[in-house]
């Protein structure tokens, strides 16, 4: 469990795509470039469903794992790799927001850059929630029947509560809860091509089923209980498929993974990335939505990477809270090898 599952990595790289796609989506609706009633927007409720519960599920399949070595080093990587970039890249973020007021769709202000400690900010939400959540696992660990109730009686509230830090907890809880009760199971399943495909093919139909009749009964809310299913089913047709390109190799699985392994890198500066690249575009008289959804996806992707790789050159992964602590990834390599 140390090594590194190729098509865990894989189902990262196809969500941080989404999500890089979802927030230039939005982003440039929020612009005024794209209008809501254009036929592209209904794939922001159909991502928005699942994308990043995707995360949580697959951020809770190795919990238990975790745990096995002990309270202290699964609370001490957490604070390392969750708690300390969340506080870095946000303020990072934060004051070159403040700095440019008039390129950003959303004003920052001193006060923003303050409170971060109990009110996330833009996608820094997902860091925040996530950690709450490996700080409930690690308390209640090893009865998986109270992760299963909190999960339950979670959701339950939170469908109820106003969009906000509370209601994104215990919504997504129930997801992360599914990735370590269903742990065991889903990273025991090795299906040959054939199987995996076929399992593709079955999520694909009950997932664009859900999707439809989910937006129509939900008016389009994502945490409404209606899009459940299609939360679920979204989850299991990205994994499914990820094991399908994982088996079937290629460039394109060697895409897939790489952009998995980097995906924290991604999440962090994609909107950085992908917004400056819609400040320069409009500067440069582009205004066509095509092109400012596309290059704004790419730009969110690559632009990130390439920090990565400069970041990695300069060993500065591990300081910028973007790699494990040398000790911890030191570990970690000795026993694959």
């Amino acid at each position: 469990m140390d090594k590194r599952i190729d098509w865990i990595d894989i189902a990262r790289g196809i969500g941080i795509i989404l999500v890089v796609y979802g927030h230039a989506l939005r982003g440039i609706a929020d612009a005024g470039i794209l209008a809501r009633s254009n036929a592209v927007w209904k794939s922001d409720y159909v991502i928005y469903t699942f994308h990043m519960p995707l995360f949580f599920a697959l951020a809770g399949l190795n919990v238990g794992h975790s745990l096995t070595k002990g309270n202290g080093p699964f609370f001490c990587n957490k604070l390392w790799t969750i708690a300390y970039p969340y506080l870095l890249w946000s303020l990072i973020q934060g004051f070159i927001q403040l700095t440019m007021p008039s390129y950003v769709n959303s004003q920052r202000t001193i006060s923003s850059l303050l409170t971060i400690l109990w009110r996330p900010e833009a996608q820094f939400w997902f860091l925040y929630v996530l950690f709450l959540c490996h700080i409930a696992a690690l308390i209640v660990w090893p009865r998986k029947w109270l992760i299963a109730i909190l999960a339950i009686f979670g959701y339950g509230i939170g469908l109820h509560l106003s969009p906000g830090l509370f209601s994104s907890l215990t919504l997504n809880f129930a997801f992360y809860a599914i990735g370590i009760l269903l742990g065991e199971l889903v990273l025991n399943w090795h299906p040959n091509l054939s199987r995996s495909l076929i399992t593709s093919a079955i999520c694909a139909l009950l997932f664009g089923v859900a999707a439809y009749f989910g937006g129509i009964a939900s008016s389009g809310a994502t945490t409404s209980l209606f899009s459940l299913p299609a939360s679920l089913f979204g989850i299991a047709l990205t994994a499914a498929i990820s094991q399908s390109i994982s088996l079937s190799g290629g460039k394109l699985a060697a895409l897939l993974r790489a952009l998995g392994m980097i995906s924290m890198t991604i999440y962090i500066l994609h909107i950085l990335a992908a917004s400056g690249t819609r400040i320069v575009l409009q500067h440069l008289g582009l205004r066509n939505w095509v092109e400012q959804l596309v290059l704004g996806t790419i730009a969110g992707i690559a632009i990130p990477a390439m920090f990565h790789m400069i970041f990695s050159r300069f060993k500065l992964l591990t300081p910028l809270g973007l790699a494990p602590l040398r000790s911890q990834k030191t570990r970690i390599e000795q026993k694959v090898a």
